[in-house]
């Protein structure tokens, strides 16, 4: 994946509606979002931080762009002080 293509994680239906999680494409930490999707796995509120949470990562995983791979890379070999480095 490159810093500016979307992928998809199932087929897409002709006239499906599609949406995009922006914690995969925004990582300025004064971003933020009151999202009205309607969803029940909504957040409500999407931040320029919510890169970091655990649950995206994996949930995400493999569907990152470059900038933020490598920040979750940088973050996982250099956690911040009283963080749990994840087990290799």
């Amino acid at each position: 994946m490159d810093a500016h293509s979307l992928s998809a994680r199932r087929d897409i239906a002709a006239g499906e509606e599609l949406t995009c999680d922006y914690s995969t494409c925004i990582s300025d930490p004064e971003f933020l979002l009151r999202c009205h999707c309607g969803s029940y796995r909504c957040r409500q509120m999407v931040t320029g931080d919510d890169w970091r949470i655990p649950e995206l990562q994996a949930a995400y995983a493999g569907h990152w762009p470059p900038q933020l791979e490598a920040a979750m890379s940088a973050r996982a070999k250099n956690p911040p002080s009283g963080a749990k480095r994840p087990a290799d």
